[in-house]
């Protein structure tokens, strides 16, 4: 090797290391995702599981469906900013539900549209016995940094924070949510069974990329020092 290709040698060396470390990376986050996708969808087809009194681990909770008994207490009603069907605005009803001596829960009733935030327009579905509701636990992603901050004068909300919602509804708040399915409720509203599975899996294409450019780097390499000899 003469002198004026060391260094693009070492270079090339370097970037095809760290390429091809980036695509095996991206393999083993396939693996990662395809494992977790399987959970989600093993958990959301297995039989609704009464939700625990008290739940220290939510995260074996996450996708699976779920049956929760008690009251919802309308008075601490939080609406989350949501888009709706067709791209309609609107929001999530967000509600406690009390369970007796149990930790309380918050439910994703649903949505609704901007007119319909105001209980009183949905006064049917403002339930006041018990309740059972069947849905999809949830453990609500970190809040996004540049999420704005809640109107806690008009209980709106722009990401679920379960820490802040339990100060704003000054109840001890289990560390996840219940969304609730499809089942109707009186009046129509809220609309249940918003539940999405938004999981995009790209690890395969980015990790061809990656060895892409790994084989492209060497290629590079060959032809240049093929010149320069």
């Amino acid at each position: 090797m003469t002198k004026r290709l060391l260094w693009p040698s070492l270079i090339t060396l370097a970037a095809f290391a760290l390429l091809t470390f980036l695509g095996l990376w991206q393999l083993e986050r396939l693996q990662w995702k395809r494992a977790l996708l399987a959970d989600i969808h093993a958990g959301m087809s297995a039989s609704a599981a009464a939700l625990p009194d008290e739940i220290t681990d939510p995260t074996p909770w996450n996708y699976r469906r779920v049956i929760v008994k008690g009251r919802f207490d309308h008075r601490s009603e939080l609406y989350l900013n949501a888009i709706g069907p067709e791209g309609a605005p609107g929001y999530h009803v967000l509600t406690p539900l009390l369970r007796g001596e149990a930790v309380p829960v918050l439910i994703d009733r649903g949505w609704i549209p901007l007119n319909a935030k105001a209980p009183g327009k949905r006064a049917a579905s403002q339930l006041a016995g018990p309740v059972t509701v069947h849905g999809v636990a949830r453990v609500p992603p970190p809040v996004p940094w540049l999420a704005p901050a809640p109107d806690l004068d008009a209980d709106l909300w722009f990401a679920v924070d379960l820490e802040a919602m339990r100060s704003a509804a000054n109840l001890p708040l289990a560390p996840l949510i219940v969304e609730a399915d499809a089942t109707p409720n009186p009046g129509g509203l809220p609309l249940g069974g918003q539940t999405r599975v938004n999981l995009p899996n790209n690890h395969l294409s980015y990790a061809i990329t990656w060895f892409s450019l790994a084989v492209a780097v060497v290629v590079i390499y060959v032809v240049y020092a093929r010149r320069r000899r």
